[in-house]
């Protein structure tokens, strides 16, 4: 009898084991933040955007944070043959951000090998979560940053991003995503 009660015991643990294992592996493969329990939205969508890049073929900067990810004839990245500069989305609200991607375009999106994603929050001074100078050189790159696993989520309210070097011709940006959960 006390066998028996053992046995069903141990499956019961067994089975809350299984469960708690399968919750955390779907949660860390999801773009959802702990403790959150909806998922991530894109805060950078159809926001307000401004830069100090030179647009180089006169394209309206607004498709740096359309939606589109994909480059087309009719939807090209935003380019600028800039030395240096920034792009900044005003999220409109105060996020959560836990996750961003930059969708670079064709080769002079390539040769952007140094740059840096920054995050502000209200009037505090802008923090870095993430940079480097040594971006391969990958014709339409995506940057895929999970700043949980580089343990630099915060809170915010706009993006930034320093474009500060390039190998050759200039920059091109398809998207800008900034995931998070609204405050």
């Amino acid at each position: 009898s006390s066998l028996v009660a053992s046995s069903t015991a141990a499956a019961a643990v067994a089975a809350a084991v299984a469960s708690t294992v399968t919750a955390a592996v779907a949660a860390a493969s999801s773009p959802v933040a702990f403790p959150f329990s909806t998922a991530a939205i894109n805060a950078a969508l159809n926001e307000i955007i401004t830069t100090t890049l030179t647009n180089t073929f006169s394209r309206a900067l607004s498709i740096v944070n359309d939606g589109r990810t994909t480059e087309t004839a009719e939807f090209p990245g935003y380019s600028s043959v800039s030395a240096s500069g920034k792009i900044v989305i005003a999220f409109g609200q105060r996020f959560f951000i836990s996750r961003v991607k930059i969708f670079w375009s064709g080769t002079w999106g390539a040769a952007t090998n140094s740059f840096a994603v920054q995050l502000r929050n209200g009037s505090a001074p802008a923090t870095t979560v993430y940079e480097t100078t040594t971006a391969p050189y990958t014709n339409s790159r995506v940057d895929d940053l999970d700043l949980l696993e580089l343990s630099t989520a915060t809170y915010a309210t706009e993006i930034i991003l320093l474009c500060r070097a390039r190998q050759q011709h200039g920059y091109a940006i398809l998207e800008i995503e900034a995931f998070g959960h609204a405050q």
